[in-house]
């Protein structure tokens, strides 16, 4: 009894957590704990409907109706069955008063749990960003991904109309050339490939770091706090980067004003302990 009641606690704290990621509007979370007897009761309730629904079709053949099998139909009407459209002002106030999740969660929320939900639709488990988070922590993914974007970024500025990364030479670029017809292009192209490729695993890794950073409890305070700062400082970047390229009249010195806050974000992140909210929550 005790040991269940245990593996219990331990499952509504990752579900809790689960909800409390769920942005709904700009700066407003789910409350996990608010909504947890709810949330308990979608997952457990769409769970045992699934399992009631094979022992329908237990003997019966699988017909594809539209082109969905019966699987599909069942994941298809759960989410037909939430459909909502709020204003803004009645779905804060529901967030913030409800018990229950709002619709999109609902459906999103369950069947993201559930792996018959997975093998239906043929998704794939887990992404990159997901694969570096889980192997080497979230600030170093962010560490890593940041590291690449700086690189990505040095590659760009680095090429001109005769050189590739400042020290390679390239032959000038001929206006009949084909699509990406010069190396300064596929340079260009190449660290821009890049750039995209660690934006996502950045972007991503830096969210699940601020939920492991976060003391227990205040999830939704972090959350709030990381989107409040990332819209108060959206400015700082394509401000230097217009005032460096007015006074240099150099659109790659004004590009390349980026890598002081890259570099900054990278060395201020360098002493953050990713355990930071155990730590916390021990004390």
């Amino acid at each position: 009894m005790l040991l269940a009641a245990t593996r219990f606690g331990e499952l509504a704290a990752a579900l809790e957590k689960q909800y409390n990621d769920y942005v709904v509007l700009d700066g407003l979370h789910i409350n996990g704990k608010q909504t947890m007897g709810e949330n308990i009761a979608d997952n457990a309730g769409v769970s045992i409907a699934y399992e009631a629904l094979q022992l329908a079709l237990k003997g019966q053949p699988r017909t594809l109706i539209d082109g969905f099998t019966p699987e599909q139909r069942f994941f298809l009407g759960w989410a037909q069955a939430r459909r909502t459209i709020w204003r803004d002002q009645a779905l804060r106030l529901a967030v913030q008063t409800d018990v229950h999740s709002p619709g999109e969660f609902r459906v999103n929320g369950p069947l993201s749990n559930m792996p018959e939900f997975a093998a239906a639709f043929g998704c794939k488990k887990g992404g990159l960003d997901g694969k570096l988070d889980d192997r080497w922590g979230s600030k170093r993914t962010v560490q890593l991904a940041t590291f690449g974007v700086i690189i990505a970024t040095i590659g760009i500025v680095g090429v001109t109309a005769d050189r590739i990364f400042y020290v390679l030479s390239a032959d000038p670029i001929v206006p009949d050339r084909g699509l990406f017809g010069s190396a300064q292009e596929k340079a260009f192209m190449a660290c821009a490939l890049l750039l995209g490729f660690c934006m996502g695993p950045m972007q991503a890794a830096s969210r699940t770091l601020v939920g492991r950073l976060a003391p227990a409890g205040m999830s939704g305070e972090f959350y709030g706090l990381f989107a409040l700062s990332g819209r108060a400082t959206a400015w700082m970047a394509p401000f230097a980067i217009g005032v460096v390229t007015a006074a240099t009249q150099s659109n790659r010195l004004g590009v390349a004003c980026v890598l002081v806050f890259l570099v900054l974000g990278f060395a201020v992140l360098w002493p953050v302990r990713e355990a930071r909210a155990e730590a916390i929550a021990e004390e």
